[in-house]
């Protein structure tokens, strides 16, 4: 009874971590499209790369595309592509991610 209480707090604490991962890069993200200074870019991938190891290996080129469009001085063209990239293409990822949790 005790290793399947271990290890049910292992999968509660990883499950809390990806979560945790996901929700500062979804946070980064909209903070950067609001305002796209290097610092924000800068936060944006960081915590952009940090989901790559907590989605499937298919998915990763797109989040490397998308990691990749976020530059200082976009317009708001460029800006709301991000926008429809993010909601097209990235969220289903995360959320397939989360799904198999």
């Amino acid at each position: 009874m005790k290793d399947k209480e271990i290890e049910l707090q292992k999968h509660d604490s990883k499950t809390q971590t990806i979560q945790t991962t996901f929700s500062t890069f979804l946070n980064n993200v909209g903070i950067c499209i609001g305002s796209n200074t290097d610092k924000n870019i800068s936060a944006v991938k960081a915590s952009g790369y940090a989901v790559l190891p907590y989605i499937q290996n298919e998915d990763i080129e797109v989040m490397k595309i998308f990691l990749s469009r976020f530059g200082y001085g976009n317009t708001n063209a460029e800006q709301k592509s991000l926008e429809t990239y993010l909601i097209d293409k990235v969220l289903p990822i995360l959320n397939k991610s989360l799904e198999k949790l």
